[in-house]
């Protein structure tokens, strides 16, 4: 029986160590949770948390999570870091940035970590970056990077946004593991945005490849012209896909098939050839053209990107139809389970009254609309001619009241010319009729900028390859077969022949018994019919500060969530 004593000595010597082993970890947890609770308190009170070169600023969403789930780690599963550094690497797809993530700090700190006590800091850091990065992504994705606000005042934010406990969604789908369907969930689904994605990745491609070279300047390059560029140019138009890969090259020869080529290419890049002092011409080369094809890869990548973070911003929780107004443009769409079912050219305003963007729902039409002067066209236009006696017919347009709301019985007798400015003690109202600025029919949908879709008199402009010539309201081509549209998807086809009330000159609403969802969005690059990507001219220079925004610092909003 002599080997029981040593031996009963080893069992104690083991039983200490093993004691030692479970107080060191206990005591580590401890320490975890102690400087977790410690860290996302300072977060919650000073808003944000300095971790390295990192910064959190989530003040409200990653305080809860962690109290809620009794200031442990979130992140004990390895598989589940896997899938969210994943997600990281693939944000770039949305036109978003992987280190607003916290990526390269991340992948650092993502390696095996013993169960020393030196490592609790990191432990604590890696943990409180993996949260505020899926909490950064999940916002990012559903609601935009960029808080619209800030570039449009007038913005309303959707009611959806800050009715959601996001703390407890977001740490039930950390606790299930099922980071990469979340937030895939969580990108927009419409077509407009899959198709800028799509768009995206054909553009980086071409980056990857090396882009394109510089077109040097010269002469304008015609059918049947040699130019020592032309190579230059058909390379360009093959990377593009303006021109078949499997058509003849014909050297230095501006042959036929690069005409076509050239044609489609200044469809997609919108290039205006009906101004005086153009110099291209459709199907050749010329300095606009030029200008276009010397557009680096990186300058149309970016543009892309700018218009998908516009796309988080609209694209959701819409119904199968909708209207949206493309103010760079200049169209007016319908749009029907992701199809675009009827479309017309629009005219928008110009640079001194901008249209601006927000969503709204069209309440309802007013056929044969009379015409309230806004206060600028009575200064700039109405109240010259008024001034003018010798030419009374400007008066006979329209029925003048006082501020009391009162019908002037004689509004030939007014000396106009005692009155300057925007404050007069009147209130001219234009009559329906074939001169209202607002033709025979107007769309009214709830905004504070007053803008509202109507008819026009003025045709001709519709011709025009640029249209921003309003005073901020959008006037439509084929406006009646908007409204009749919107009739049928209201389920009153056929009840009102709008033709025949608007042929009978009195005035009348139609409320539409639901509200028709309208976007009015600003769209500099989009995806046509035949899948070809189309970039528009940043008609109010809107392009850079929503681009400097978003390759800026991560700002969360300032939204019912307190961030």
């Amino acid at each position: 029986m002599a080997w029981i004593e040593p031996a009963l000595k080893h069992v104690a010597v083991l039983s200490f160590l093993m004691l030692m082993v479970v107080s060191s970890s206990v005591v580590k947890a401890d320490d975890v949770a102690a400087l977790l609770e410690k860290k996302t308190t300072s977060l919650k009170q000073h808003r944000t948390l300095q971790i390295g070169d990192a910064v959190i600023s989530s003040g409200h969403v990653l305080p809860a999570m962690y109290q809620e789930a009794g200031f442990v780690p979130l992140w004990p599963d390895s598989a589940v870091i896997a899938q969210l550094m994943s997600e990281i690497r693939a944000i770039a797809q949305d036109g978003l940035r992987p280190e607003d993530y916290h990526l390269q700090r991340l992948e650092q700190l993502n390696r095996p970590l013993d169960d020393g006590i030196q490592h609790t800091g990191e432990r604590v850091e890696r943990d409180l970056l993996l949260t505020d990065s899926l909490i950064r992504l999940s916002f990012h994705l559903y609601y935009g990077k960029v808080d619209p606000r800030t570039l449009h005042p007038s913005w309303r934010v959707p009611s959806y946004i800050g009715n959601q406990d996001a703390a407890a969604l977001l740490l039930r789908q950390i606790r299930v593991g099922r980071i990469s369907d979340f937030l895939h969930g969580l990108r927009p689904r419409h077509i407009f945005y899959r198709n800028l994605s799509a768009a995206l990745d054909r553009y980086r491609r071409i980056a990857r490849s090396g882009g394109w070279v510089v077109i040097p300047d010269g002469p304008l390059i015609e059918k049947g012209a040699r130019d020592a560029r032309v190579p230059l140019i058909r390379r360009h138009l093959l990377q593009t896909g303006d021109l078949p890969a499997d058509l003849p090259d014909s050297g230095d020869l501006f042959d036929a098939y690069l005409q076509d080529a050239v044609i489609r290419f200044q469809g997609r890049h919108r290039i205006a050839l009906d101004g005086p002092a153009v110099e291209d011409v459709y199907g050749a080369v010329g300095p606009e053209t030029l200008a276009h094809m010397n557009l680096t890869v990186d300058q149309l990548i970016d543009k892309i990107r700018v218009n998908m973070e516009r796309g988080r911003w609209v694209l959701r929780n819409l119904p199968p139809h909708f209207i949206v107004a493309d103010i760079a443009g200049f169209e007016v769409l319908l749009i029907e389970k992701e199809a675009i079912v009827w479309k017309a050219r629009a005219q928008v305003g110009d640079a001194e009254r901008e249209t601006p963007v927000f969503q709204s729902e069209v309440a309802y039409m007013e056929i044969n609309p009379t015409w309230t002067v806004p206060p600028g066209n009575l200064r700039d236009s109405i109240l010259p001619a008024l001034r003018k006696k010798s030419d009374p017919s400007p008066i006979e347009r329209f029925q003048v009241y006082d501020l009391k709301g009162n019908p002037v019985a004689d509004p030939g007798r007014i000396d106009w010319s005692t009155y300057s400015g925007t404050h007069l003690p009147f209130r001219l109202v234009q009559k329906p009729g074939p001169t209202n600025p607002l033709g025979r029919i107007k769309f009214i949908f709830p905004n504070p900028d007053f803008v509202f879709l109507h008819d026009t008199p003025q045709k001709k402009f519709f011709e025009y390859e640029r249209r921003d010539l309003s005073a901020g309201c959008i006037r439509v081509e084929h406006p009646f077969e908007l409204a009749n549209h919107l009739l049928r998807l209201d389920g009153r086809r056929g009840e009102v022949a709008l033709e025949k009330v608007a042929a009978a000159g009195k005035t009348e609403r139609i409320v539409l018994k639901t509200p028709m969802p309208i976007i009015l969005s600003y769209r500099t690059v989009a995806v046509n019919e035949s899948g070809r990507v189309v970039f528009i001219e940043d008609l109010y220079a809107r392009d850079a500060k929503l681009l400097k925004a978003l390759d800026g610092p991560v700002v969360y909003w300032n939204i019912a969530t307190g961030e």
